[in-house]
């Protein structure tokens, strides 16, 4: 399932490291969208044509709710890891007041959005 669903994000992820270098300007830019969107949809309508009109609107949507979605995924991502660490460290040396053995305390990595650990 997950290879399913990594196979299915592919053109997202080609598109996000594609994009990452003109963020900044995109971000100014963004104000333009709604410009774009009313010329394109102005012609549509004049011509009559209703099919792309209905994915000019998806596609509108998708641009603006897209920063959005992506900002709530990344915390969420944050907080699955962080609650794997904590459901996975071990309950005594999460203790500050316990003594250790060893005399150091070794945190495990923090799994990323990449799969890695």
């Amino acid at each position: 399932m997950v290879a399913i669903v990594r196979l299915f994000c592919v053109p997202w992820t080609v598109l996000t490291f594609a994009v990452r270098p003109v963020r900044r300007v995109a971000r100014w830019l963004r104000p333009l969208v709604w410009v774009f969107a009313l010329l394109a949809g102005g012609d549509l309508c004049r011509r009559g044509e209703w099919f792309p009109m209905v994915l000019l609107v998806l596609a509108v949507i998708a641009t603006v709710t897209t920063p959005c979605f992506d900002r709530a995924w990344a915390a969420r991502c944050q907080a699955m890891a962080d609650d794997a660490v904590r459901r996975h460290l071990d309950p005594d040396a999460s203790d500050p007041t316990a003594e250790s053995s060893g005399g150091a305390f070794v945190v495990p990595p923090t799994p990323t959005r990449d799969g890695g650990s």
